[in-house]
């Protein structure tokens, strides 16, 4: 991932019992974390839709260094069409998957991000 965080992910959200996925989405999204990740986690497109990610998580850890954020996302991305310059007709949405592993400091940082094959 390429792209600076913008600001913490809530620490309170992360605390939540059970994660909503909705709220995680919109957190990662505002704090600039969900685009590039859904870029980097993208296999078959060009270009991911952030605003078709469903984001389920699978479990959340608190350590004495911080947390440890599993989940699942699927998303739609795009493929161009013929790869020209002024293609205007993109191809049909594709769907992707991606499992990632996401780990955070106390004050919601990021620190690493693995996306699992």
């Amino acid at each position: 991932m390429n792209r600076k965080q913008t600001q913490p992910l809530s620490i309170t959200l992360l605390r939540s019992e059970p994660l909503d996925g909705a709220a995680l989405a919109e957190a990662l999204d505002t704090s600039g974390l969900l685009f590039p990740l859904l870029q980097a986690g993208m296999v078959n497109g060009y270009f991911a839709d952030k605003t078709s990610a469903h984001v389920m998580p699978l479990r959340c850890e608190e350590d004495e260094s911080g947390f440890t954020l599993r989940l699942d996302i699927q998303f739609q991305s795009q493929m161009a069409g013929c790869a020209c310059d002024d293609d205007p007709t993109p191809q049909q949405a594709l769907t992707e998957f991606m499992r990632c592993t996401l780990t955070f400091n106390r004050e919601g940082w990021l620190e690493t991000a693995a996306i699992k094959d």
